[in-house]
């Protein structure tokens, strides 16, 4: 759940810049293709894992982790502080708490 929202900000910010130069069809059928590419990713993750021993997921949640953060902090940091200025600090430290708070749910 928690990475489902996260994507949801940086989808709408990238559809926005996409729609500058693109029809909606086309932007459309990109999503569609991101969303079936992604589906049949974590089919292939997970019959993968499932032949793997001693495979507890720690590891997979931790190198998502880390591919989270070093995106945020490559592309969507920079561009949301000089879009969006102060502000935006206090909103990703919120978003950050509310992923850990969902975490907790299991």
């Amino acid at each position: 759940m928690a990475v489902l929202v996260s994507n949801v900000p940086e989808s709408l910010s990238a559809t926005a810049d996409l729609r500058r130069t693109h029809s909606a069809a086309w932007i459309y059928r990109l999503w569609a293709a991101i969303v079936v590419c992604s589906g049949l990713a974590a089919v292939l993750g997970y019959a993968l894992a499932s032949h793997l021993s001693n495979v507890d997921g720690r590891y997979v949640q931790a190198l998502a982790a880390g591919s989270v953060l070093t995106m945020l902090a490559d592309s969507m940091m920079p561009e949301a502080s000089s879009r969006g200025g102060r502000p935006i600090a206090l909103l990703t430290a919120l978003g950050f708490a509310v992923a850990a708070f969902l975490t907790t749910l299991d």
